[in-house]
This record gives structure tokens, C-alpha cells and sequence, in this order.
């Protein structure tokens, strides 16, 4: 194989062969092997040089620059921030990401707009990271730069209002940061944390904390001392319980459990009054209790991949609920009272075991969207026509019974639905009954 041969190869396999998902360079149907590989990675890393080399010759060029408000100056390899940039008065975000930065200027604040600055993979490593006073960043993203703890001069970001610490080796929450007063979302996801006796009460300021993917086996304690949180997301964990004292957070309005090894619903959940948002997908869920009546203001609820059942008639009482999430349960029924859910846009009853459509869908006239796929429906009802807000409806791989003269309707309702711009899957009844 000779070299320009070779290296057209590499470049088709970086644009349309690499696969995120498996991580896996191939020529032709083989893996790559190790050199090749490293070929692959040179030619993507220059490509991405090069994209990035013309994104700053354009800004650096730019004759309006008063009319910029966010720069990409991502994969650069600068060092500093350009002198340039500071001409940019407008400016409100600055990607500084995959560069070798390790100062914030002084002169960011003369930017008075700008507001985000993204430094991750920079790789900060063990070295000191230095900012300047600063009264105008409020958003700060550190993610990606093998970061055990922040520096001091941290708290110099006097109106910060989110750090994103992603993908670092912190071990614990930083409490460095009690000195952002006005610090409201803390970002630790994809960090090993062990927070047991780590005293969080002077973090109250936190109203927003992200500990998704972070190894943790069970709730900490000391989290339930941040009384203040209105969102809590500790997806991707192996987290097995809720404890019973998670109503101490009186004022989350987000809860989310997503892909852990929960098996049941504390009574104290059901407390939570604020709650508009709770994510348990993914879990070992196997009942909702009569108490879920309680969370009134809830406006979406995501209970799919589970093993539930079956639902309270008090579901009803969610008359605020938005979207319903059922998907991927045990479910033969659902109760009536679901008609009573009047500002029902998304209901989502897939890959579960309905034999029939309930009736009570029927009454839920804001419904726009509707699948019912993957069960084992032999009628659709054509009272189906009733939902007239319908924006999506699939209903494949269920054993429909064509020559039942209550599904005569369904060719009909397939070209009405489509006529308003409606998504139906299958398409139209031709395919339905091939």
C-alpha cells in the first residue's frame, strides 16, 4: 500500500468510519492495528488543528467585532489568551477548552458582558491555575484537566454562579467554595467522591448539585445538610435506597435517580411537596404508593425501565403533570383516574403487556403525544380521533386484528393524523397491514 493510498484510507476512516460508540479503528472489515491507529489519531488531531487555526484567523479578522458575543477558540494550543480578544466588547462566552491556558487575565474584566469562560482540557494537572479578581464570570467550566482540588484564588470569582468540575479526580465536594457566595450549581459528575464526615453546611448557597456517575453506592448524609437544593441529580451510580430522611431537602423541585439499583420509594420521598421533576428510569422500581397524590406540582415524571405493575388511582390527583413516562414495565392497565390528568401532553406506555387501549387516553384532550408500541393490542379504538392535539402516535409491533370492524377506521385515522403534520409510526396502512 503506498503512502497517498494509505492516507486517503485514514481520513475516510476519520470522517465516516470511527465509531464513538465501540471506540474501534478498522480498514476495511479488520481493526486497525496499533500504528495505525496512532495514524488515524495524528490526522484528526491535525484536521481539528487546522479547523481551529481558521476559526481564529475569521474572529482575529473580523472588522464588526462589536457584534460578536461568543468566540470558539477551542483546540487552538494557545498558551494565553489572545490580546485580541479583549477588542471583543460585547463578548458574553469565551471557549478556551483543549488549549494549555493556565492564567486567567486580569484584563477579563474590562469584558463587562462576558460571563462564561470554558477552560476545560487544559490540562491544569497538579499546577496552579490563576485568576484575577473578577466580578463578572458567572459561569466556569474545569472540567477535564485532572483536577484534584481548586485553587485559592477561586473565591476571587466573587459573582460565580456554576463550576463545572467534571471529569477530575476530586474525592470530596471542595470546600474551597464557600467562599462564592453566590455559587448556586455545582457540577461534580464523572469524579470518584467519598463524602462521608465531609461537613457541607457551609455550602447552603448550593441549590444545584450534580453527582451523576461518581461511584457512589448509596445517599450521603452530609448531602441531606444542604437544605437549600432545588435540584439533585445522582444518575448512573449504584445507589440501592432513598433514605428515609430525603424530606429534609423541603424545597427540591428536581430529583433525579436514573440507572441505579433502587428497589422502592420511601414514604419520605412522597413528601417533597416542591417536587415538580422525578427521573427513576432505570431502576428496580416495583409500585408507586397512593401517597405519590401528594406531589401535586409534579410536571414530569419518569418511571420507565422498571418493573411496575400497576399505578394508584390517586395518580389522578397530578392534575399539573405534563408528561408521564411509562415505558418498559410490567403494566397490563392503567387506572381511570388517568382521565383526570387534563394537561397530559406526553404519555409514553410502551414495551409493556396492554391487551387493550385504556379508555380513559381517550379523555386526555391535551395529549400530543402517544405510544402505545410493542404491547399486544389487537383494536384501536376510534375514539383514537378524539385527540385532536395528537403531534405523534406509534403504534407498531402490536398483533392488530385487521378483520375486526373496529380497526376499519385505522387507514383512515393514519391519513387524517397525517394531514395535520402528525409523526405516525407505521407510516400508513399499507405498511401496517404488510
Amino acid at each position: 500500500m503506498n503512502c497517498a493510498f494509505f492516507y486517503t484510507v485514514i481520513l475516510s476512516l476519520v470522517l465516516s468510519t470511527f465509531s464513538q460508540a465501540q471506540r474501534v479503528y478498522r480498514i476495511g472489515s479488520k481493526p486497525a492495528n496499533r500504528h495505525q491507529v496512532d495514524s488515524i489519531k495524528s490526522v484528526r488531531e491535525r484536521e481539528n488543528y487546522v479547523k481551529a487555526l481558521e476559526r481564529i484567523d475569521f474572529y482575529q479578522s473580523n472588522t464588526d467585532k462589536d457584534t460578536i458575543t461568543w468566540l470558539n477558540l477551542s483546540g487552538g494550543r494557545l498558551n494565553q489568551i489572545p490580546e485580541w480578544v479583549f477588542l471583543f466588547k460585547n463578548l458574553k462566552t469565551l471557549n478556551l477548552s483543549a488549549n494549555h491556558i493556565l492564567k486567567i487575565d486580569k484584563r477579563v474584566k474590562s469584558l463587562d458582558s462576558l460571563h462564561s469562560i470554558n477552560l476545560s482540557d487544559n490540562q491544569l494537572n497538579g499546577r496552579g491555575l490563576k485568576i484575577k479578581k473578577n466580578l463578572n464570570i458567572k459561569r466556569l467550566n474545569l472540567s477535564s484537566n485532572n483536577l484534584s482540588k481548586l485553587p485559592r484564588s477561586i473565591k476571587k470569582c466573587r459573582s460565580l454562579n456554576e463550576i463545572i468540575l467534571s471529569k477530575n479526580y476530586f474525592d470530596k465536594i471542595p470546600l474551597r467554595l464557600k467562599k462564592n457566595k453566590n455559587l448556586t450549581i455545582l457540577n461534580l459528575n464523572e469524579n470518584c467522591v467519598l463524602l462521608d464526615n465531609q461537613k457541607l453546611k457551609k455550602l447552603i448557597s448550593i441549590t444545584h448539585l450534580r453527582l451523576n456517575n461518581t461511584g457512589l453506592d448509596y445517599i450521603p448524609e452530609t448531602i441531606l445538610e444542604l437544605t437549600q437544593l432545588k435540584e439533585l441529580q445522582l444518575n448512573e451510580n449504584s445507589i440501592k435506597f432513598i433514605p428515609e430522611n430525603i424530606d429534609s431537602l423541603e424545597n427540591l423541585q428536581s430529583f433525579s435517580v436514573y440507572k441505579n439499583k433502587i428497589q422502592s420509594i420511601p414514604k419520605a420521598l412522597y413528601r417533597l411537596k416542591e417536587l415538580k421533576q422525578i427521573d427513576i428510569y432505570f431502576n428496580q422500581i416495583k409500585r408507586i404508593d397512593p401517597e405519590i397524590k401528594n406531589l401535586d406540582k409534579l410536571v414530569t415524571l419518569y418511571l420507565s425501565n422498571n418493573e411496575i405493575y400497576s399505578l394508584p388511582e390517586e395518580i389522578g390527583a397530578l392534575t399539573n403533570l405534563r408528561s408521564l413516562y411509562l415505558h418498559h414495565n410490567r403494566l397490563s392497565y392503567l387506572p381511570k383516574s388517568i382521565a383526570k390528568l387534563s394537561n397530559l401532553e406526553v404519555l409514553r406506555i410502551n414495551d409493556n403487556y396492554f391487551v387493550d387501549v385504556p379508555k380513559s387516553i381517550f379523555k386526555l384532550h391535551e395529549l400530543k403525544n402517544l405510544d402505545i408500541s410493542d404491547n399486544d393490542v389487537r383494536i384501536i379504538p376510534e375514539e383514537l380521533n378524539n385527540l385532536t392535539k395528537l403531534e405523534l402516535f406509534y403504534f407498531q409491533d402490536n398483533p392488530l386484528d385487521f378483520s375486526h370492524p373496529n380497526n376499519e377506521h385505522i387507514a383512515e385515522t393514519v391519513k387524517e393524523l397525517r394531514s395535520r403534520g402528525a409523526i405516525v409510526n407505521p407510516h400508513s396502512f399499507e405498511k401496517i397491514i404488510r
